[in-house]
């Protein structure tokens, strides 16, 4: 494998800018191309990348100059562009706002590029040492070298692969891009696509129709609190509200062509007008759940480990789901051996309900104690698993960890795991209203 010259790099760079439309790139195009050149997309085009930058950043990727163009290129963005889930990707960016942080858009970018297919070349290899050395003092473009040709045939072949084998974002790699400050560490982002594998898995047979009894007076009386919800249809306009409620006429009153129009007024000053809904008052039960596991040896395999955070994750999702106007918080309660890899899937996963947003009402044993008030005299108090007491109400759980199971199907095992949550729920249901 012959590597390019300094002198063959620039020709390459400077042919791909100009097909591309650019004359430079700007500090952190340049970065983030050349650490996704140096991270195995050896022959990646640098005018290619400035293209889906600005497509999906909606910011200049440098200074531009009249584009010559390559059909084969422009199949390839088009082709790209249709690749579901990329829309959602221009999304991340504008939920970001104008000026998403740097590492924010390395890191969504990086994890683009890591995903797509081809951009490999034999003629197109460069020294981490010549590519920077070009980059910071760029040598006159070696005019033999046959950049065109080569920039031709890789976004050809990156096309061909892209037709032969379909690419598609799936809601767990748009969750991994969008969440870069997540994957600290290779092994997160390994453990995070076990657990959601597990997860896709496990779902579909912890699933069914429940339900709810209504309950008795003594639990109202002792774990209800009262909760005005809005009900019904609209009942009047108000100047308070969502803007989901904002009344659509309130929208004429903007005008782009104004830095501060009429909308921007009334806004400052409360005036919008907002449909108001109907309210009631509802009694929510609280609840606490604490899930007692016993660990054993049987977790070392980090696949195993990957199951017991998933099953985890849909049972606390199910039974949230199942008590949706309750207040629900679960204390996941581990004890017995720890895996050697247990403390950091837990911080892992602790991140990851930080970013579901239900960080507050799912707590772990490995990363401290539930709050002060968890399963107060003012809840209706459960434990899953473990020792039946008298102050709680005890649903038997545990999770299978014998060698027939370890030996089981990975279908078999995650059906019994979804089957398990169905058993739970239907104990919880039906002894939830006294």
């Amino acid at each position: 494998m012959a590597l390019l010259k300094p002198a063959q790099i620039q020709a390459w760079w400077q042919t791909s800018l100009a097909v591309s439309g650019f004359r430079l790139l700007d500090d952190l195009p340049r970065r983030v191309w050349r650490d996704a050149v140096l991270h195995g997309k050896n022959a990646l085009p640098p005018g290619l990348f400035a293209l889906l930058w600005e497509r999906l950043t909606r910011r200049n990727a440098g200074t531009r100059t009249e584009r010559t163009g390559l059909p084969a290129e422009d199949e390839l963005l088009a082709a790209l562009g249709h690749t579901p889930g990329f829309e959602h990707l221009e999304g991340l960016f504008i939920l970001h706002g104008a000026q998403p942080p740097e590492a924010f858009v390395a890191g969504v970018l990086a994890q683009v590029l890591d995903r797509l297919p081809g951009f490999h070349h034999p003629q197109v290899q460069m020294a981490a040492r010549d590519l920077d050395a070009v980059l910071d003092q760029p040598p006159p473009p070696d005019p033999a070298f046959p950049a065109h040709r080569l920039l031709a045939q890789v976004c050809q072949d990156a096309l061909a692969r892209l037709q032969a084998t379909p690419f598609a974002l799936t809601p767990t790699d748009l969750f991994e891009i969008g969440h870069p400050h997540l994957f600290r560490l290779p092994a997160d982002r390994t453990f995070y696509r076990r657990m959601m594998a597990a997860v896709a898995g496990i779902a579909p047979w912890a699933t069914g129709t429940f339900t709810l009894k209504e309950e008795s007076s003594t639990v109202v009386a002792h774990f209800g609190e009262p909760q005005i919800l809005p009900l019904g249809g609209y009942d009047s306009l108000a100047t308070k509200g969502d803007i989901s409620s904002l009344v659509p006429s309130e929208l004429g009153y903007i005008d782009e062509e104004m830095e501060v129009d009429l909308f921007d007024y009334k806004f400052s000053e409360n005036q919008l007008l907002y449909f108001k809904r109907e309210e009631g008052a509802v009694f929510r039960i609280r609840r606490d759940v604490t899930v007692a596991l016993e660990l054993t040896p049987f977790f070392e395999h980090e696949r195993h480990l990957g199951l017991l955070f998933a099953w985890c994750f849909i049972l606390a999702e199910r039974i949230m789901e199942t008590f949706v106007k309750d207040a629900v918080r679960l204390f996941f309660r581990f004890s017995g051996f720890q895996p050697t890899a247990f403390k950091e899937a837990g911080a892992f996963f602790r991140f990851f309900l930080e970013e579901k947003g239900i960080f507050r009402r799912i707590f772990l044993s490995s990363l401290g104690e539930p709050p002060a008030d968890f399963q107060s005299i003012h809840t209706q108090g459960w434990l899953l698993g473990g020792e039946p007491d008298t102050q709680r109400k005890h649903v038997p759980l545990a999770f299978p960890q014998s060698e027939e199971f370890a030996a089981a199907d990975p279908g078999e095992q995650e059906r019994q795991l979804g089957a398990s949550v169905v058993t739970v729920l239907k104990r919880m249901i039906g002894d939830a209203d006294r």
